[in-house]
């Protein structure tokens, strides 16, 4: 018993020799707990900023498209007004076409009375030299201008038919062809 005695007592000796060293053990292995918990709380906290951070950035490149749609939309509203307006200019054309066509047509209903008034005033100017008539002479010379303005005007009509709107056909041809009739 005696041996069982001092091995008490060296136990409670070898205890006492450790115990002073044993709380700090202990409060270093709570420390390590503690911060190895804490740490992985961090991580998560990172990972969670991190995907925000990734939701910001994709937030962001929606906004920017959102924005480059809202400005092809502001541009397809002003290129759609400006084919609006051009199309009724077109339409406004449209109409105008068959009275150009008529007025191109005029050119030659109105050149040809000009050529007979034309002949019929070189008559008239002939028997006024004959007759040394000052007055019809004057009025002769008064409508060859008026006739010669007339002439100059038609000219300038007769370039609607050369327009590619007006396609005129000469010999009345384009008429008959409105018309249903060769």
């Amino acid at each position: 018993m005696h041996y069982s005695l001092l091995l008490l007592v060296s136990g409670l000796r070898t205890y006492e020799y450790y115990l002073p060293w044993l709380l700090p053990i202990l409060v270093l292995l709570i420390f390590i707990l503690f911060f190895f918990k804490q740490s992985r709380k961090i991580t998560k906290q990172q990972k969670w900023i991190n995907e925000l951070e990734q939701q910001t950035t994709h937030i962001e490149e929606l906004q920017n498209r959102s924005q480059e749609l809202d400005d092809l939309l502001v541009k397809y509203e002003t290129q759609k007004k400006e084919l609006d307006k051009a199309l009724a200019k077109l339409e406004e054309w449209d109409k105008l076409v068959p009275e150009l066509k008529e007025i191109a047509r005029l050119d030659h209903d109105i050149n040809t009375p000009l050529c007979v008034v034309t002949l019929s005033l070189g008559r008239a100017q002939k028997v006024g030299k004959e007759q040394n008539d000052e007055a019809l002479l004057t009025m002769v010379d008064d409508i060859f201008e008026a006739v010669n303005r007339i002439g100059e005007i038609m000219q300038k009509v007769a370039v609607l038919k050369k327009s590619p709107l007006i396609s005129y056909k000469s010999g009345g041809q384009e008429l008959s062809e409105e018309r249903g009739t060769v």
